[in-house]
């Protein structure tokens, strides 16, 4: 629900979610969604504070990985998002997740060649 109002633009209303929802408040979406409510308001420098903790997060469960993947995303692209994908998978080889939202990245990109390459990657590991 968050993401929806990020992308309409409804800051006021992230703003009233974030306060309602458990978000945990060490979590890199609360970050990111704090670094976003400041960056699109007059907040800059706290919006830079927040990015900086973005940077120096360290995923350490799968579920991270992919938070902080498509944080990247958003916020620095597609190569970071891989690279922390990459680092997701080295770590946990044998979870589909991640080499979905590898797919779900070069799906945005309209990357079919790295789609199949990672399907024929999955089918490998999981047969």
């Amino acid at each position: 629900l968050l993401n929806a109002y990020l992308k309409n633009d409804d800051y006021a209303a992230i703003r009233v979610l974030m306060h309602k929802t458990e978000l945990d408040k060490d979590s890199i979406m609360y970050k990111y969604y704090l670094y976003n409510l400041n960056k699109n308001q007059i907040y800059d420098k706290d919006a830079q504070v927040y990015l900086s903790q973005i940077k120096k997060y360290k995923p350490n469960k799968i579920e991270e990985y992919l938070d902080l993947s498509q944080v990247y995303y958003e916020i620095n692209g597609f190569d970071s998002a891989l690279k922390i994908l990459d680092k997701g998978i080295k770590k946990y080889p044998q979870e589909p997740m991640l080499y979905t939202q590898k797919i779900k990245f070069y799906y945005l990109e309209n990357n079919q060649e790295k789609i199949q390459e990672t399907l024929s990657i999955m089918e490998e590991i999981f047969k």
